[in-house]
């Protein structure tokens, strides 16, 4: 199986302690695909092979800085690390 690979996030800035839908868009992603930001499981949703939707909530925004975000494919694969910037 194909790794998955991240072709951009919606949106790649956030306000700090605000909830955000992000999309995380790319490749080679399943069902079973789960998505990590800096080491923490947000809530997300499998839309396709193209696109996770992430709940980020206040706790995952509370602080201002850069995160990086990747999809983990329970075959082990994982994707590139694209940047979330929390402002």
């Amino acid at each position: 199986m194909a790794d998955p690979r991240i072709s951009y996030i919606d949106p790649s800035t956030v306000k700090r302690n605000t909830a955000a839908t992000q999309r995380v868009l790319g490749s080679n992603f399943n069902a079973d695909s789960y998505l990590i930001v800096d080491n923490a499981n947000p809530k997300y949703r499998y839309v396709s092979s193209t696109e996770l939707e992430a709940s980020l909530t206040t706790k995952d925004t509370e602080v201002a800085g850069k995160r990086g975000v990747k999809v983990h494919n329970l075959d082990g694969t994982l994707s590139n690390v694209v940047t979330l910037t929390v402002t």
